[in-house]
């Protein structure tokens, strides 16, 4: 049984802005709550890097277990001790403790970095049991932009409260925003519990992508697009930095690369649904063609914030089209290990795609390195582009 409409969109509308702003709020006020509790720089740029590292290890596992156990039976749980979890980092910090302090950042990391895991893999589950086939690009779309909108919003709330009040008070909009994720959990039918589970084995994501060829290409075209495009971001970051430009127009400049993702994101469920994936893609590629050549040509300044906003915008509609297909092509009871399998991937690519950019620039220049990242991400945008459209037939506007 599968519910849609409006109704069901936007209680998964509402569950991804409660969940994006939370984890946004937290991860700036943290960074603050850091430096100020240890006056450590080190102690901060620890804590972050060790935020994200239990994402590539959890992903598979909270796959495994989103497809044995159903999602809500980890979900509510998970999200009552992240809430009595913000709750004791009030009391360490209360307590002037360091010590205690510090290996209480580690056990929240490794908290916080289990449930991004599993709610990024059961979203996948959520929005393919609340749409069609026809509307999961659309309903991917719109969730990409809600997420990103918050995830702007989530930065800006943190600063003017940490500005304006106490710590303790900012900190309970994370709780705020957990305790009402848990409410639009519960109204969000888990039909995972309605239907028959099969046994799946901890890596069945990957031995379900061996078995369907043409996703785990896709998946690996993804990952390729993925180091590509933010080997850019960081070799356009190196870029500015070799610039006789000031620190708040370099600044300004890599704002507007923030800018180009919200707007394509914005507008990506109009184009999902005028547009072929074909079109949609040779679009967001030629963009990116035209931000690095503004860039290759060192042209005026304004040119170079155009730049950075077109070329951060093709990952956004191209990671649309390959959640869609991957939903509509893989068993529902092994979506879970598929989503953990793709988390994992992506996570490991980010460092990736910092070693490709900064060895590769300062071995080659700059000019060069650029070219090639833009050249691999064409060629993956026009092959993934293709495999779309032969595991998608039946969206309408697709042209076979």
């Amino acid at each position: 049984m599968k519910f849609h409409g409006s109704f069901t969109s936007s209680r998964i509308i509402a569950l991804v802005t409660s969940y994006r702003l939370g984890k946004n709020v937290f991860s700036v006020s943290l960074l603050w709550i850091i430096y100020n509790v240890s006056h450590s720089a080190l102690l901060s740029g620890v804590a972050f890097g060790f935020q994200m590292l239990p994402l590539a290890v959890f992903f598979p596992i909270a796959g495994w277990l989103v497809d044995r156990l159903g999602r809500n039976r980890l979900l509510f749980p998970l999200e009552i001790l992240r809430i009595l979890s913000l709750v004791g980092l009030w009391v360490v910090i209360w307590s002037h403790d360091l010590p205690r302090f510090t290996i209480y950042l580690f056990f929240l990391a490794i908290i916080s970095g289990f449930a991004d895991s599993l709610y990024t893999v059961s979203l996948y589950g959520i929005i393919r049991d609340s749409s069609t086939d026809k509307e999961l690009p659309k309903v991917n779309a719109q969730v990409e932009a809600v997420g990103r909108v918050a995830q702007l919003l989530g930065p800006l709330l943190a600063a003017y409260f940490l500005t304006h009040y106490a710590i303790f008070v900012v900190l309970t909009i994370p709780v705020v925003c957990s305790i009402t994720t848990v409410v639009f959990l519960m109204t969000i039918p888990d039909h995972m519990l309605e239907e028959r589970r099969e046994r799946i084995a901890l890596w069945s994501g990957f031995s379900t992508l061996r078995r369907h060829h043409t996703v785990f290409l896709m998946t690996a075209i993804a990952m390729v697009t993925n180091i590509a495009v933010s080997a850019i971001g960081a070799l356009l970051v190196f870029y500015l930095r070799s610039q006789h430009i000031g620190s708040w127009r370099a600044g300004a400049a890599m704002d507007m690369g923030s800018v180009g993702i919200l707007v394509i994101s914005m507008i990506a469920p109009w184009l999902v649904s005028v547009l072929s994936p074909q079109q949609i893609i040779a679009l967001s590629i030629g963009s990116m063609g035209v931000g690095i050549t503004l860039v290759g040509i060192h042209g005026p300044y304004i040119l170079l914030c155009l730049a950075l906003a077109l070329g951060h915008g093709p990952v956004v509609i191209y990671n649309t089209f390959m959640q869609s297909t991957i939903q509509s092509n893989i068993p529902r009871e092994m979506l879970g290990g598929v989503g953990g399998a793709i988390g994992s991937l992506a996570t490991a690519s980010m460092p990736v795609a910092g070693f490709f950019s900064g060895d590769f620039a300062q071995s080659f220049g700059f000019p060069l390195t650029i070219s090639f990242a833009g050249i691999i991400t064409i060629f993956t945008g026009i092959l993934g582009a293709r495999l779309i459209v032969k595991t998608r037939p039946h969206i309408p506007n697709v042209r076979t």
